[in-house]
């Protein structure tokens, strides 16, 4: 079963797969997009020191596939109640972009995958204003967990 991260992007900066690579070769070169394809909806595959860690997509809210991740996220939201919902909520509903990542395992472990895939959203959650969304365990900001699903 597929394992989703993604980021809300709130911020008014635009922003696209190569200024994301950019951003993240910056602190490390070891980082690369292959099979690039511009968009709507951009895409490629995310390496680290050559290796696949995420199939990354960038959707704008105006796409199909956009509006239905964000009803989904708004759906979870609206049903893992916490003193951030309201924060949460409102991020969503001001979503400039979309970014989904399809976690690659490999053959390496889910902590070593998701540890290295954590610099991806630490590098966009400190150059762009905007809320992370894991899988099986809810919405993040700088500070870290502030909605868990239910």
């Amino acid at each position: 079963m597929p394992h989703y991260q993604r980021y809300i992007l709130v911020d008014e900066r635009k922003l696209s797969l190569p200024v994301l690579l950019e951003g993240l070769r910056e602190a490390d070169p070891a980082w690369s997009l292959e099979g690039l394809k511009p968009g709507p909806p951009e895409t490629a595959e995310l390496r680290y020191a050559g290796e696949r860690y995420a199939l990354l997509e960038l959707n704008l809210p105006g796409e199909d596939v956009c509006k239905d991740e964000l009803r989904e996220l708004e759906e979870i939201a609206e049903n893992s109640p916490g003193p951030k919902q309201a924060v949460v909520l409102h991020a969503i509903e001001k979503a400039r972009a979309l970014i989904a990542a399809e976690v690659v395992w490999a053959d390496r472990e889910r902590e070593e995958t998701l540890l290295v895939l954590d610099r991806v959203w630490a590098w966009l959650l400190s150059h762009r204003r905007g809320l992370v969304h894991e899988d099986g365990e809810g919405f993040s900001d700088s500070t870290g967990l502030i909605l868990a699903i239910r």
